[in-house]
């Protein structure tokens, strides 16, 4: 910065006048440019067939999942759960018939909750599940390999049960037990 009572040289002038140059040119040729309009579209030689009757598609029915839900408790082999091939897939199996088995009735302690009435009306009913939230219990040290059952236990149900095609799943962990998914099934009203 200058001091006051300094004069500005020549080269500090040439400068400024360049700078505002620019500037004025900038400005006068985003000022020149012209924007086409959009030419309208060219009709086609050939006559279109114009279908008889459109079908249109009806809009799928929205689906409530109803504000109660269940409480479920599945027990799994997390080591076979967590493994391939073959035995993993009997464990698989198995967990399905233990789903199965909750929701015909055979096995009342697996569903859980302090009010489990609304619960067993939705299973009396034999409603779709919407939504699953598993939680793979195991101790803090391994809650990635518990998630990870949690995922394939929620997995094999929604694959191997009817009720459960088609439902979304969310997998997390839980402290409380070992060697059992706890299981938060939403399902739909009708």
């Amino acid at each position: 910065m200058k001091r006051v009572g300094e004069r500005l040289t020549a080269a500090h002038l040439a400068g400024w006048l360049f700078a505002d140059l620019l500037l004025v040119l900038f400005l006068v040729s985003l000022s020149a440019q012209t924007f086409s309009p959009v030419p309208p579209p060219v009709p086609s030689p050939t006559p279109t067939r114009t279908p008889d009757a459109v079908r249109t598609p009806k809009p799928a029915t929205a689906r409530l999942l109803s504000k109660d839900y269940c409480e479920l408790l599945i027990r799994a082999d997390f080591g076979l759960m967590l493994g391939t091939g073959p035995a993993r897939a009997a464990e698989e199996r198995r967990v399905v018939r233990r789903m199965d088995a909750v929701l015909q009735g055979r096995d009342p302690q697996a569903v859980l909750g302090v009010n489990a009435g609304p619960c067993r009306e939705h299973l009396r009913r034999d409603r779709q599940a919407g939504i699953i939230i598993a939680y793979g219990a195991a101790p803090r040290s391994s809650i990635g390999l518990a998630t990870q059952v949690a995922k394939r236990v929620s997995d094999a149900v929604i694959a191997g049960h009817p009720r459960f095609a088609g439902a979304t799943a969310l997998a997390q962990w839980t402290e409380q037990g070992t060697d059992q998914v706890k299981m938060i099934v939403f399902f739909y009203e009708s």
